[in-house]
């Protein structure tokens, strides 16, 4: 037993241990090129959000001319108006005089 016990550990547990060891090797090297793409993607989007932030405040200053005062607003109109409601004519008071 004792000798198979260790056939055992120098031959198969030697190979696992190596199955083991290159995976953890592949397992670091991904891990380690995700983490250079998410810090290259976090510099393109503060990027792209300097630009629009940029782009956004050229347009609304320049183009839109938001910092100009703007004009008064006209005084608003009275309107006269009647709470009773009008109603349409019966049909006949309408075609009346008319020949169809």
């Amino acid at each position: 037993i004792s000798s198979a016990s260790d056939n055992h550990a120098k031959t198969a547990m030697s190979s696992y241990s190596a199955e083991l060891g290159s995976m953890k090797d592949k397992l670091i090297s991904t891990l380690v090129e995700m983490g250079d793409s998410c810090t290259q993607l976090i510099s393109e989007g503060k990027l792209h959000s300097t630009t629009t932030s940029s782009s956004i405040n050229e347009f609304s200053l320049n183009k839109m001319q938001c910092n100009e005062a703007v004009d008064p607003v006209p005084a608003k109109r009275d309107s006269n108006f009647s709470r009773e409601l009008s109603a349409t004519p019966a049909t006949e008071s309408i075609l009346e005089g008319h020949d169809f």
